[in-house]
């Protein structure tokens, strides 16, 4: 059982962050070479100071929905907007930006029977080459440069989630850049290969991933999180207890055993955006802990 997310967190804060609209080019999975217009919402805690440097967090929606999910827009408030704001008031996390794009190759033609080959080239592309430099050349992170030198060199201050499809997204990011991200939230999603969940090829895939890197066991931090009446609980439980069982790299944190990753499962959850709260509430001071922790 987690943490139960407090009284208010879902309503407006005292302290407003704000959500802001960044427009940037993003290679064409399609037409090689091209490039099309893409946008992503961004939030600024409150009180954004561009002399200050600020932890990063990606954050990526589901197969289906859409970029406002995290923060909503201009014009309504996301819960998770509401969320941050809420822990960084009440010291739960320190201040931090975060991010929400679109893996769509158009922001609102969606199709799912593509959606894993989209992934994987938000993944593999657009991400580090396209998307961080057009946030992070704009807004002050520990990035001293947007070259990918300089996203590795900050990797350590820099998060990447998602939900659903967004969780094989961040499967995906743990794998190709993970040289640039060192933490990781998969929310209701495990890793798929070809497609397909298959609990032992994956987790070989993601061990093999972590051995090969070059990284110790402090340099990444994966925490994986669901419901126990999500759809995606077996698949996640079978691929995450096969790499504890087989694999050499991860240690899982277990009550006051420390580790590098970590499987939070709420009693009852479902499979739907409205538990992303809960989720955020418990994962994020374990990244970028506040004054409380």
């Amino acid at each position: 059982m987690l943490k139960k997310l407090p009284e208010g967190y879902l309503s407006a804060a005292e302290k407003k962050g704000s959500v802001v609209r960044v427009d940037y080019m993003a290679a064409d999975k399609e037409e090689k070479g091209n490039m099309i217009p893409k946008y992503a919402y961004v939030y600024l805690p409150y009180g954004y100071d561009e002399s200050k440097k600020y932890d990063i967090l990606y954050c990526l929606h589901g197969g289906g929905g859409e970029i406002e999910v995290y923060f909503g827009d201009e014009n309504k408030i996301g819960d998770i907007k509401h969320t941050l704001d809420h822990m960084i008031a009440n010291g739960d996390i320190k201040p931090i930006i975060a991010v929400s794009p679109t893996y769509y190759s158009k922001v609102r033609e969606h199709n799912l029977d593509s959606a894993v080959s989209e992934i994987e080239h938000f993944c593999k592309v657009e991400l580090v080459e396209n998307l961080i430099p057009a946030i992070e050349g704009k807004f002050s992170t520990y990035a001293e440069s947007t070259d990918r030198a300089g996203i590795i060199a900050s990797r350590e201050h820099r998060g990447y989630t998602g939900y659903s499809m967004g969780a094989l997204s961040t499967w995906c990011t743990y794998i190709n850049d993970m040289d640039c991200f060192k933490y990781f939230m998969p929310m209701s999603g495990d890793y798929w290969i070809n497609g397909e969940s298959v609990a032992d090829k994956s987790a070989a895939v993601l061990d093999e991933a972590a051995l090969s890197s070059g990284y110790n066991k402090d340099d990444i931090y994966i925490y994986a999180i669901t419901g126990d009446k999500d759809i995606a609980y077996e698949r996640m439980k079978a691929m995450l207890e096969s790499l504890e069982k087989n694999g050499k790299f991860f240690e899982f944190k277990k009550d006051d055993k420390k580790g590098n990753i970590f499987f939070g499962v709420e009693t009852g959850a479902t499979h739907d955006y409205v538990y992303m709260p809960l989720y955020f509430y418990n994962v994020l001071p374990e990244f970028f802990g506040g004054r409380n922790k």
